[in-house]
Formats: structure tokens, C-alpha cells, sequence
């Protein structure tokens, strides 16, 4: 099945809330707004359905990333019913050509490591995405070690792709 992936605009605010409730995420549409006015945001849309969405960050949190000016693939979301069809890699090789197309020679991404985000964990991976050699970030810190923290999805590996 193809899928047709675009910038999202003011328009597709209902489209996103739309994905976010097939996601359970429940964001809702001030979350959207204030996401299209700081990021680009691309949609995936599968003929009259709406499939999926992804940000790019030029200014992420993480500082090693806003250091280097790295921006960073965030929020990935393919709705359920139609993942394993290539909308989530097609949604990051959106981002990648963005950025590349800015002038950016490394683009970044976090994946939580919990369990439930394994298909994440092989997406990236298998994407040519390698860790950035910092360990394991809680809420876009780096953690020490002895550090303890609860193995939920502000646990991540963040993770970068030359371009």
C-alpha cells in the first residue's frame, strides 16, 4: 500500500488528533498547534486515511544534539492498523531528506528501551541509526553512573545517521 507524506499545516490539525486518539496518546490540538509553530511536522496518509505522523526538531532539548546542531526526529506514530507497510521508515527518510536538504549532515533520534518499544529499537537500527556514544539519556539527561531511574519511555538511547 503507498502512502502520500507531506509537511502538515494548520489544516491537518484535526488529522493529527485524529492519529494521536488511534495512538492513545491523547494529544490534543493546542499540543499540535504549538508542535507546528516550533517544528516541521510531516503527515502519512494512506489514500483517505490518515496513517501516521512524525516531528523534526531543529532546536531538541538534548544537548549534546542542540550543541552539534543536530535536529531530531521526534514523536514517531504510525497508527496500528497500518504498520509493518513502510509508513514509519518512509516517515524518517521524510525527515532525513529535510534535513539534509537544510544543510544538516547528521540527523538524530531517541528510542525508549523498554520491551515495548522494540520494533522502534530494529526500525532505527535497521535504518543505518547508531548510538551516540553518550549511554542512555532520562528526559534528554544523560544519566551516570549508579544513576537510577524507572525503565519507562523517558529512558532512551539516543541514537544519530549520517546524512
Amino acid at each position: 500500500m503507498s502512502c502520500d507524506i507531506r509537511i502538515a499545516t494548520q489544516s491537518d490539525i484535526p488529522a493529527l488528533v485524529d492519529i494521536s486518539r488511534h495512538m492513545q496518546d491523547h494529544h490534543g490540538a493546542t499540543y499540535f498547534k504549538r508542535a507546528l509553530a516550533q517544528r516541521t511536522v510531516f503527515i502519512a496518509t494512506t489514500g483517505p486515511h490518515n496513517a501516521g505522523y512524525v516531528h523534526l526538531n531543529f532546536s531538541p532539548a538534548y544537548a549534546y544534539f542542540r550543541q552539534a546542531g543536530i535536529p531530531e526526529i521526534q514523536d514517531l506514530c504510525v497508527v496500528p492498523d497500518h504498520r509493518k507497510q513502510g509508513i514509519g521508515t518512509a516517515l524518517v527518510h521524510a525527515c532525513m531528506q529535510h534535513a539534509k536538504e537544510k544543510g544538516h549532515m547528521t540527523i538524530g533520534i531517541s528510542v525508549a528501551l523498554p520491551a515495548s518499544f522494540g520494533a522502534a529499537q530494529r526500525l532505527y537500527t535497521g535504518m543505518g541509526f547508531m548510538p551516540d556514544g553518550f549511554g542512555a539519556t532520562y528526559d534528554d539527561i544523560p544519566l551516570k553512573k549508579g544513576d537510577i531511574r524507572p525503565v519507562d519511555d523517558l529512558l532512551t538511547l539516543k541514537m544519530i545517521h549520517n546524512l
